[in-house]
């Protein structure tokens, strides 16, 4: 989801002045790629465009599987060197 205006605005004035032009050089590549689908005839307005950019897909459970695998050790107590911050 995209943030209001009035939300990146205060963002980007956070920015040095590198910083300011990095990101209006990008927002001006992404304004003349929205300007290019329309011209297309493929923008957002147009009633056979298949841009979807706020589109929210629901999740499917399973997907990642067998990808991520705990240590057998897990669950056992983290020592105390660990929570008194010592090596």
């Amino acid at each position: 989801m995209i943030p209001p205006l009035e939300n990146i605005f205060k963002r980007a004035s956070r920015l040095s002045a590198a910083g300011q032009q990095a990101a209006l050089r990008e927002i001006k590549k992404i304004i003349a790629r929205i300007e290019a689908d329309e011209q297309a005839g493929q923008g957002p307005e147009s009633p056979q465009s298949d841009y979807e950019p706020f589109t929210v897909r629901k999740r499917v459970a399973g997907l990642g599987k067998g990808t991520i695998r705990m240590a057998p050790d897990f669950d056992d107590p983290l020592p105390d060197s660990f929570w008194l911050g010592e090596k």
